[in-house]
C-alpha cells in the first residue's frame, strides 16, 4: 500500500513537471504498479491458504 502511494506520488510529480507528453507515461507506470499490487495480492491469499 505504501509503495503504491509513494509510486502514484512520484507519478504526478513527473506528470506536473512535464506537462501533457508525460501523461501517457504515468498511466503506463500507473497500470504496471496496479499489476504488480495484484500479483503481491495474490501471493499473500496462497501463502495464507497454505498455512490453514
Amino acid at each position: 500500500m505504501i509503495a503504491g502511494a509513494l509510486l502514484i506520488a512520484g507519478v504526478s510529480a513527473v506528470g506536473k513537471k512535464n506537462g501533457k507528453a508525460e501523461k501517457k507515461t504515468a498511466l503506463m507506470v500507473i497500470l504496471i504498479c496496479i499489476g504488480f499490487g495484484l500479483m503481491a495480492a495474490s501471493v499473500v491469499v496462497e501463502v495464507k491458504s497454505q498455512k490453514k
